[in-house]
Order: C-alpha cells, then sequence, then structure tokens
C-alpha cells in the first residue's frame, strides 16, 4: 500500500478524480439522494403516526441522529485522509474542506428543515385537536339540546294527563252528584 501511495501516477490519478466536477456532483447527489430518501421516509412515517406524535418525534430524532453518524464518519474518514496524506497538493485539500463545508451546511438546513416540519406538524396536530373538541362540545351541545326538547316535551304530557286526570275527577264528581241526585228524585 505504501509503494502505491508514493507512486506519482497514482498521486496524479486521485488527484484528477477528485478535481473532475463530474465526481464531486455524483458524490453530493449520492448523498442528496440517501438523504432525500431518508426525508422520505421521515415523511412517510410522520403522515402515517398523525396520532401518535411522541412516535414521529422519535423518527425525527432518529433521522438527526444519523445525519449527525454520517458527518461524525465524515470527520474521521477527513481525518484519517489528513494523517495519510499530509503533504498532499493544496487543491485537494480545499476540495475536501469544500466538501465538509458544504455537508455541514447541509446537515443545518437539514436539521432546520427537521426543527421546522416538527413545529408544523405540531401546530397541524393541535389546530385538529382543537377542531374535534370543537366538533365534540358542537355535538354534545345538541345532544343536550334535543335531550332537554324531550324532557321539555314529556314534561308538557305529563302536565296535560295531570290536567286530564283532575278533569276525569271533576267529571266523576259532577256524574256522581248528578247520579245521587237522580237518586234522590226516585226515592222522593
Amino acid at each position: 500500500v505504501s509503494s502505491a501511495l508514493s507512486d506519482p501516477k497514482f498521486y496524479q490519478a486521485v488527484t484528477k478524480a477528485f478535481s473532475d466536477p463530474k465526481f464531486y456532483q455524483a458524490v453530493t447527489k449520492a448523498i442528496d439522494i440517501d438523504i432525500s430518501l431518508e426525508v422520505n421516509e421521515s415523511l412517510d412515517k410522520l403522515t402515517s403516526a398523525s396520532n401518535a406524535l411522541a412516535k414521529a418525534g422519535a423518527g425525527i430524532n432518529e433521522n438527526v441522529k444519523k445525519l449527525e453518524n454520517n458527518n461524525h464518519t465524515l470527520k474521521k474518514f477527513w481525518q484519517n485522509y489528513e494523517q495519510r496524506f499530509k503533504d498532499a497538493d493544496g487543491n485537494f485539500k480545499k476540495l475536501f474542506g469544500d466538501f465538509d463545508k458544504t455537508t455541514s451546511k447541509f446537515q443545518h438546513q437539514s436539521d432546520q428543515y427537521l426543527r421546522e416540519l416538527t413545529e408544523n406538524f405540531t401546530k397541524a396536530t393541535g389546530f385538529l385537536s382543537d377542531k374535534i373538541k370543537v366538533s365534540l362540545v358542537d355535538n354534545i351541545k345538541q345532544q343536550n339540546n334535543h335531550i332537554d326538547k324531550q324532557v321539555g316535551e314529556q314534561k308538557d304530557i305529563a302536565n296535560l294527563l295531570n290536567k286530564l286526570h283532575k278533569l276525569l275527577e271533576e267529571i266523576a264528581g259532577h256524574l256522581g252528584k248528578e247520579n245521587l241526585i237522580d237518586k234522590t228524585k226516585t226515592s222522593a
């Protein structure tokens, strides 16, 4: 391995590969695709778990940890690279420096995006929860009004029955008196 590293052709080939914009774009695209897939998976998890916000929050934390692990791995790679190629060309070092900055910037933007996504999801869940509560309260009020109306109607029916009972007692009382009068007239 050390003989290959000291070979000028190896050094030229590595320098050429890393100075090629297509290589940089391919690496960036691969990272973007990988991260985009992880973000899409996280969004799917959030969508399907809207009734379990804590679980969705755990999924977001997991993605943040993955991004941190990726960044940590990249930094270790960079440190190993620096130890192996201390005397490498300045452009090669600049390329990885720019790559590290870009990755750090992307991680920061991803973290910010995930925080905003969490905030918006929390707001949306709160909004839905409030709407559900309002709807339930309205339904309960309607049911209570309906029950109150039925109770009122039952009271009205009970009052009418009481009045009818009193009327029937009065009629029976009058009929009883009339029967007594008729009996008195007949016996006299």
